[in-house]
């Protein structure tokens, strides 16, 4: 199967970075469940000072740490990026 190839750059024009819209997509189901940035903190071995970074787009996460938090969020593995994919298309 010949590679398909995709640009980087079709995400220039959105006003959201990938990475801003990772961390409102992790946001909104934050919020959704009523938990605190430090209530994954514990549980996750997560620093909150790191999970307000994801939130808002400055950081971005290894694949373990998105399995991890789509676990902690009651999330089926790839709900996550799904969201924050729909997120980038919507803008």
């Amino acid at each position: 199967m010949p590679r398909r190839h995709v640009s980087s750059s079709r995400w220039d024009k959105c006003p959201l970075s990938p990475e801003e819209a990772f961390g409102q997509a992790l946001r909104q189901r934050r919020l959704a469940l009523n938990l605190r940035q430090g209530d994954l903190e514990g549980d996750a071995d997560l620093e909150q000072s790191y999970i307000s970074r994801l939130e808002r787009g400055e950081k971005q996460p290894c694949l373990r740490t998105i399995m991890l938090l789509e676990e902690l969020l009651d999330m089926k593995p790839g709900t996550l990026i799904r969201d924050a994919r729909k997120l980038l298309e919507r803008t």
